[in-house]
């Protein structure tokens, strides 16, 4: 590597010291650590099929985290990040609680309505647990706005303080979930852990929790709805893109013990998508408000590139020499989908050198519709290649065709950048 290049490397690791990335990466470090615990002992203390079951329930719940409150959340982070005074931005969060919470409660009552009685056709046992996960809705909400709160105000450091400690707390109540009531105790710690973490911060985060109950100015307006649609719509897509492996395995194969395979062949490349995840969080609010300088979103690209080059080669050499530690970790027959799990780790690369800066870029800019339209096109594309490829080669089928599409989402992001995004600076 040359002198100029190491200094640019250099460079991006101090702003990103700035903008309390340490934090950042250190909170997100012991989250994934905590995130590997949790999931190892609920491995060790639940039934595999039962919490196959489970596991297929929450894959709903996940698809559908993204939409809520209509994806207004994000609108906060970007239009609330620009505005200079606090009190502005403290009655924007407010409006986001409150019409968020009311378009969530309403979502809940859809998914029991409808969802439910969908995932009993395709894996019986299943909606049971679709039933207590649909509680998010309500808990990851709160918990959400309070990170969100914080990058609003520029307070980095408490998002970081807020994902550790929900982490910590999740590993309890899973155990203790786990050990005395079972896969429900389980499904409920996923329930309890956010709120718990609410209770522990909002007042050290500075939310102002007594404008909850007086009346506040209005301050989304049509713009600000749109972009959080379009962003929550292009968040579902591309959470759906993930998750979709996992829905149509259970659906195609009818076997929740390949569900709990996957699930777990999967953690550790999938977990190590935060790393693009958190450095583009860290930066977004200064990216939003420096729009208009060409010269700084040129540098910031080529720095990701070097930084994220080196972080996915060291990455996949790392998973390709202990790939079976690795897998025996979980359980020793995991070992057997060593296959499955390499191609996923080579996936990772498409999100790490693209998908994860210019999807970031394009919301920056104010263009989260052509995430979406990215998000969804691939989706149906995923959609028909995990139709053929599972049925045909199981779990590898599914692995290939994440791999591609997280590599293809990804040139096409950085397509649509160039040729799109970089017409509204």
């Amino acid at each position: 590597m040359s002198y100029l290049r190491f200094k640019e490397l250099l460079e991006s690791l101090r702003l990103f010291r700035r903008e309390a990335g340490v934090s950042f990466f250190f909170s997100s470090l012991w989250t994934k650590a905590l995130s590997f615990l949790t999931s190892w002992l609920a491995l060790r203390l639940l039934d595999d099929v039962e919490l196959g079951k489970a596991i297929f329930a929450y894959q709903v719940i996940a698809f559908v985290l993204p939409v809520m409150g209509l994806g207004i959340g994000s609108g906060l982070l970007r239009y609330g990040g620009m505005k200079d005074s606090r009190e502005e931005q403290d009655e924007m969060f407010v409006e986001v609680l409150r019409k968020g919470g009311v378009l969530n409660v309403g979502l809940m009552v859809l998914l029991w309505l409808l969802a439910g009685p969908l995932l009993r056709q395709q894996m019986a046992g299943s909606e049971r647990y679709l039933h207590i996960f649909a509680f998010m809705l309500l808990s990851n909400y709160l918990l959400e706005l309070l990170k969100l709160y914080a990058l609003t105000t520029r307070r980095n450091v408490y998002f970081a303080y807020a994902e550790s400690t929900h982490a910590l707390l999740l590993l309890v109540a899973v155990v203790l979930g786990a050990q005395y009531y079972g896969v429900e105790g389980y499904a409920w710690a996923f329930v309890l852990a956010p709120l718990l973490t609410v209770l522990l911060w909002f007042r050290a985060v500075g939310v102002p929790w007594r404008m909850l109950f007086k009346r506040v100015r209005r301050s989304l307006n049509a713009e600000i709805w749109r972009y959080g649609a379009f962003s929550s719509l292009s968040n579902v897509a591309t959470q759906l893109l993930f998750v979709i492996d996992l829905l149509l395995i259970g659906a195609l194969l009818k076997d929740p013990l390949q569900v709990t395979v996957y699930k777990y062949v999967s953690l550790i490349p999938f977990s190590a998508l935060f790393l693009s995840q958190i450095y583009m969080r860290a930066h977004f609010v200064e990216l939003s408000r420096r729009l208009k300088d060409t010269s700084f979103l040129n540098t910031f690209r080529r720095r990701y590139h070097l930084l994220f080059g080196l972080i996915f080669a060291v990455f996949f050499a790392f998973c390709f020499f202990l790939r079976e530690l690795l897998l025996g970790f979980f359980d020793s027959s995991f070992v057997a989908y060593s296959d499955v799990f390499l191609v996923l780790c080579f996936g990772v690369g498409g999100v790490f050198l693209l998908r994860g800066l210019y999807g970031n870029l394009l919301s920056a800019v104010g263009e989260a519709r052509y995430n979406f339209y990215i998000a969804g096109f691939f989706l149906l594309l995923n959609l028909l290649s995990n139709a053929w490829l599972i049925p045909a080669y199981g779990l590898l089928g599914a692995a290939m065709t994440s791999a591609a599409m997280m590599w293809l989402s990804g040139l096409v992001s950085w397509r649509v950048f160039v040729g799109v995004g970089r017409g509204c600076l």
